[in-house]
């Protein structure tokens, strides 16, 4: 994998890739050294109806690259689950990452095709600019701290996750197979359970 810059400048670099390839992302004029791009961006913004909507998503990740630019970082999502569980360092810590690193093995063998993906698409990175009620321009993406080259059946899973998209229509809104929708959506699954035993160890103990 490819290290990438952290904070504000790497999801404003990453935003700004996005919005060249033709995704309506929101592209902040600035970054400073506050914490968190939602400083600057959500007075901009608003909620749109269209954030619940799974075509209104599709639509608008649907341009991300297909082709991995210099320099970006490879399925970033490894390396935080990581970080968690060396911070637990428990025999249940191990179990959760042989349960993930399984399930990524899977997703890698069965992905169709890669691309540049949001990583992270949910009702809250989904917002109207300018005043808009999302009605004409769809919904503006914000939020790319998690946005890396990865399969985009990654990105579908994230719907469904959010329950924005049942697994059948992710499915066949982004063109993918069963098998490489069903391998995603486990390690999203998995990486949930490594995040819930962080917290609570006795809820990973039951995933493991």
């Amino acid at each position: 994998a490819i290290a990438a810059p952290a904070g504000q400048k790497w999801e404003a670099a990453a935003a700004a890739l996005a919005a060249e390839a033709g995704v309506p992302a929101l592209v902040p004029d600035a970054v400073t050294a506050a914490g968190g791009v939602e400083i600057m961006w959500l007075p901009l913004l608003k909620r749109t109806a269209l954030a619940s909507d799974p075509v209104a998503w599709q639509s608008a990740l649907a341009p991300m690259p297909n082709e991995q630019p210099g320099g970006f970082p490879v399925f970033t999502d490894r390396a935080r689950k990581l970080a968690v569980l060396h911070s637990m360092g428990t025999g249940t810590a191990a179990r959760l990452g042989d349960r993930y690193d399984l399930w990524l093995e899977t997703l890698f063998e069965e992905a169709t095709r890669w691309s540049v993906v949001h990583g992270s698409p949910a009702e809250r990175h989904a917002l109207a600019a300018n005043g808009d009620n999302g009605a004409n321009g769809g919904i503006t993406v914000v939020d790319f701290a998690e946005s890396c080259w990865a399969p985009v059946a990654w990105e579908a899973s994230g719907l469904v996750a959010a329950g924005i998209a049942t697994r059948n229509e992710a499915t066949a809104l982004f063109g993918l197979t069963k098998a490489e929708m069903e391998a995603a959506v486990t390690l999203r699954s998995a990486g949930a359970a490594i995040m819930s035993a962080s917290v609570h160890p006795s809820a990973g103990l039951r995933a493991a």
